[in-house]
């Protein structure tokens, strides 16, 4: 039986995006590795540039960022985990059988959680370490 609407019957289904579900699938990690790089990248660049400034407010200024990139990071892992079915229509992969979908939606919700811990456990390490220490 087909899971095609009424309105599609008689039109030949469209093909899933390969690309699309690559995507949709890496979501989690996708996003992990955008905060990540942001992190470093913002702390890095921010310490370098202001070396002998006043540590208090670059160290404030340094936690805000990397609480707020987190904030948005985690928001995105949270919505594709609340609600699959937007991000299956956004990618292109609500095309694929129902078996597939499944597949698809379970392996995106597995690596989704893994992120959302790793960019939690990234950020934390503000609470514990000064942004600009000399560790490197």
């Amino acid at each position: 039986m087909s899971e095609r609407a009424g309105k599609d019957i008689g039109r030949p289904p469209r093909p899933g995006s390969t690309v699309g579900t690559i995507v949709y699938i890496l979501l989690g990690p996708i996003i992990w590795a955008a905060h990540f790089t942001a992190l470093y990248f913002g702390q890095s660049v921010t310490c370098q540039i202001t070396g002998s400034g006043r540590p208090e407010t670059i160290a404030s200024a340094i936690n805000l960022g990397i609480w707020a990139a987190t904030a948005i990071a985690a928001s995105l892992l949270a919505m594709a985990l609340h609600s699959p079915a937007r991000f299956e229509v956004l990618f292109g992969t609500d095309v694929w059988q129902s078996d597939q979908r499944g597949f698809h939606r379970q392996t995106m919700a597995v690596l989704s959680g893994l992120s959302l811990f790793a960019i939690l456990a990234a950020a934390s390490g503000t609470l514990l370490i000064d942004p600009c220490a000399v560790l490197r």
